[in-house]
């Protein structure tokens, strides 16, 4: 019974076909964020302040961040405040923090030079590799590169 709008850049997207949303186009947060804050201005006048925002992925997550004065007006949003949210994106940070709160965390090695990948060949598999932050590497000159 409860109204929900799924917003989406891409409108192949699967999830604008549930029979649960109200499929909305809508700008990119990665691409064009002034877009969508406007998109969401215009959403919140149409069915009423103080919805839940939702987001579902880190460009999304790091839009809000960035524009949570003018949102959190409008919109109930979900999250730790910026500091904390930062340090969830950020692996290593969020590994540091595990650590320090006596969580036990598999060991990692970040890559930040040609230098430094000579202390990842110690690792061992299982392994994961991945970028420090998710958003970091959704970028086309990255995406070419991989």
């Amino acid at each position: 019974g409860i109204e929900v709008h799924g917003l989406a850049a891409n409108p192949k997207f699967p999830g604008n076909r549930s029979r649960t949303i109200h499929y909305r186009a809508s700008p990119d947060s990665h691409t064009d964020p002034q877009g969508l804050l406007a998109a969401l201005r215009s959403l919140a006048t149409e069915i009423g302040d103080g919805a839940i925002l939702f987001p579902t992925r880190d460009h999304d997550i790091n839009f809000i961040c960035n524009y949570r004065e003018a949102l959190k007006s409008i919109f109930t949003i979900p999250l730790a405040v910026n500091h904390v949210i930062g340090q969830v994106l950020d692996k290593e940070l969020c590994a540091d923090a595990a650590q320090e709160c006596g969580i036990r965390v598999p060991r990692q090695v970040v890559v930040r030079s040609r230098k430094e990948l000579e202390a990842a060949s110690t690792l061992r598999f299982p392994c994961v590799c991945q970028p420090v932050r998710a958003s970091d590497c959704r970028t086309r000159a990255v995406w070419a590169l991989v």
